[in-house]
């Protein structure tokens, strides 16, 4: 399983959606939520797809966006209003 979640995450090969949903089934969630998880990951290929046409001026801009910097910060935020 780890060796398909590899394939998966360079993208060598794309899962199907049963294949999906068995992933996050196996995972054992106490939550049960594989579909849920399921569900998140056909969005995020979908973006992905959408991605593939965009131009490289917009592709510059959006990964200035998306850095793990910026999630940080956003959640620091977010945790600070929590409190």
């Amino acid at each position: 399983q780890i060796e398909r979640f590899k394939e998966w995450r360079s993208g060598k090969t794309v899962p199907s959606v049963i294949n999906l949903i068995n992933f996050f089934d196996a995972m054992g969630d106490e939550y049960n939520r594989a579909f849920d998880y399921a569900v998140f990951a056909i969005f995020m290929r979908a973006l992905d797809g959408q991605l593939s046409s965009v131009d490289s001026q917009m592709k510059h801009h959006l990964s200035r966006i998306y850095t793990p910097g910026y999630y940080q910060r956003y959640y620091r935020y977010h945790k600070r209003g929590a409190i």
